[in-house]
């Protein structure tokens, strides 16, 4: 795991209660331990005693981690279950687990409520859906499958050939430890038909979530100025392009029919 890695798992740790980590989902532990150097099939947690307030507070923090780490069965096969597809890389020296390099920013320190919260922003192209979610819902795990691919390309270098896979794995996962750990989740779509929209909007409510549709107006002339200046952006990805790669991983967790042609 590289540095930056390594002090951004000791930052969330150190920022934990003892009681937010009793309610640490499964999916959140077996993403951020790793196996032990030199201890084949011992797992653990790389955290630093100066990343944290006195020698008692890492104490408590490891041995709490500890204990929850403990109570997950078959810790062993589900560790190799999860590393398998992810399918670690060489950077200099330190083997990188690349699925959890991309993920963790988008899902750390966002929000987990009772009920989780899914907002749905929903507007034409060029009409600032990507401007309020950013600044709006910065606490909530953003699920966008265009910026989720775009980290991929800066960490993986774009001419590197797997990026397609990496950033199909990082969405499954994000989507997973979001949905488990019940973070609030915000996504941003054309929404010009309902039946793309609304077997997601009615699954998320099945498992508690708590779900809001806002839809964003501009004025033409100001959106088709937006949209224009936006296609100097080379990164720039409408959800117009991407709405449907969004949604198809809500598809595919709720085990919903093939996702309809956003003709239709």
């Amino acid at each position: 795991m590289s540095t930056k890695n390594l002090e951004e798992l000791n930052k969330w740790a150190s920022k934990l209660s003892l009681k937010e980590i009793q309610n640490l989902s499964e999916s959140e532990i077996l993403s951020v331990v790793m196996e032990r150097p030199g201890h084949l099939g011992q797992y653990g947690f790389m955290l630093g005693l100066s990343h944290f307030k006195s020698q008692e507070h890492f104490a408590e923090t490891m041995h709490a981690l500890m204990e929850r780490l403990n109570k997950i069965d078959n810790l062993k096969e589900k560790m190799k279950n999860t590393e398998q597809p992810q399918q670690k890389i060489k950077e200099g020296n330190n083997d990188i687990s690349i699925i959890k390099e991309i993920a963790r920013p988008f899902w750390v320190d966002k929000i987990s409520e009772n009920p989780p919260k899914f907002v749905i922003l929903m507007g034409g192209t060029g009409v600032g859906k990507t401007t309020i979610r950013k600044q709006k819902y910065s606490d909530y795990i953003n699920f966008d499958f265009g910026e989720i691919s775009l980290e991929v390309k800066n960490i993986l270098g774009e001419n590197n050939p797997e990026l397609t896979k990496y950033t199909v794995l990082t969405c499954a996962l994000l989507l997973e430890i979001g949905i488990e750990s019940k973070r609030n989740i915000v996504i941003e779509i054309i929404g010009d038909n309902k039946d793309l929209i609304v077997p997601v909007k009615e699954e998320m409510e099945k498992i508690g979530y708590s779900v809001s549709m806002v839809y964003i107006h501009a004025e033409p002339a100001q959106a088709i100025k937006r949209h224009i200046e936006a296609l100097n952006n080379s990164d720039y990805l409408p959800a117009l392009n991407t709405q449907k790669n969004t949604l198809h991983f809500f598809y595919q967790k709720f085990k919903i029919d093939e996702i309809p042609n956003e003709s239709e």
